[in-house]
């Protein structure tokens, strides 16, 4: 896996406005079914963590907890611990990326 293609399409995806961040959004998101894929802080905390995991696998959605905060913080340019991919096409080639 290459992080910095990851965190580099991350911000790609961000300047395409195909992301929502912020736990609260990312949740509503994941329930809806809005969400394609999901980044979550490898240090957010337990509590949160497991919400999104319920909520991830009980949507059948993708998702990934290897990078940390700070890592995802800098790809979009604003503090976040989750991070919801909204487009199919961004999602899938996170999907490849992610298994590379």
């Amino acid at each position: 896996m290459n992080e910095q293609k990851i965190l580099n399409f991350l911000g790609i995806a961000q300047r395409a406005n195909q992301i929502i961040s912020g736990q609260e959004l990312v949740l509503k998101a994941i329930k809806k079914q809005h969400a394609k894929f999901v980044f979550i802080a490898s240090d957010t905390g337990n509590v949160a963590q497991k919400d999104f995991l319920l909520a991830l696998e009980r949507q059948q959605i993708a998702y990934t907890d290897y990078f940390s905060q700070i890592q995802l913080s800098s790809a979009i340019g604003r503090s976040t611990k989750s991070i919801a991919i909204m487009d199919i096409g961004f999602a899938q080639r996170f999907r490849e990326l992610i298994n590379d």
